[in-house]
């Protein structure tokens, strides 16, 4: 290997010694210059630029789901969970699950589920299975969910997405995106559901 970097030293320091002895003119001047050009990249290449990959979490009241429509999320209400996963490597994440670290005990009714085949019932957090992405894609996922009433004093709900492999290796991680719920047990919003 160092041979071959010496040949190349050796083959473009000659090439300049020609045409600098040889008399440089404006013909030669621009030969020149992709020459010095050529020399300066290959010993300081440019950096390439990097490629990640992230995951994002986001709560938000669904449409039409404020139904005291004071744009606050309040108990009772229907919310949307969004996660988009941006993939610029490249690498393809096959079969892998989405943990949201949504606690199913301050959600209810999930449904309108959006970019995936279904949601895993059998964990304590919604997880969504068998997410594929393939290099420099993004993917979104979404799905409606009822908040809850609580009866305890944490009133708060969050998510904190996670894309994690077959055996439970984190692949990515995103932010904790928290938001607090106005309404607890004792003022809930009264049921729009009228029985017969």
């Amino acid at each position: 290997m160092q041979i071959i970097v010496n040949k190349k030293k050796f083959l473009i320091i000659g090439t300049l010694a020609i045409f600098i002895f040889a008399g440089v003119t404006p013909a030669k001047a621009s030969l020149l210059d992709n020459i010095i050009n050529g020399i300066k990249d290959f010993f300081t290449p440019n950096s390439t630029p990097s490629v990640t990959a992230q995951i994002d979490g986001q709560i938000s009241l669904a449409e039409n789901g404020d139904l005291n429509k004071n744009n606050q999320i309040d108990a009772g209400e229907i919310i949307t969970f969004t996660f988009k996963i941006t993939n610029t490597t490249d690498k393809a994440y096959e079969m892998a699950t989405l943990r949201t670290n949504v606690a199913k005990g301050k959600i209810n009714f999930i449904h309108n589920v959006q970019g995936a085949t279904g949601i895993d019932t059998k964990t304590e957090y919604v997880e969504i299975p068998y997410v594929n992405i393939p290099p420099g894609q993004v993917r979104e996922i979404k799905f409606d969910a009822r908040i809850n009433y609580f009866t305890d004093n944490d009133t708060s709900l969050s998510v904190e997405p996670e894309l994690i492999t077959s055996d439970k290796q984190t692949l990515l991680k995103g932010l904790q995106q928290l938001k607090t719920v106005k309404k607890t047990f004792k003022d809930k919003i009264p049921s729009n559901v009228q029985m017969r």
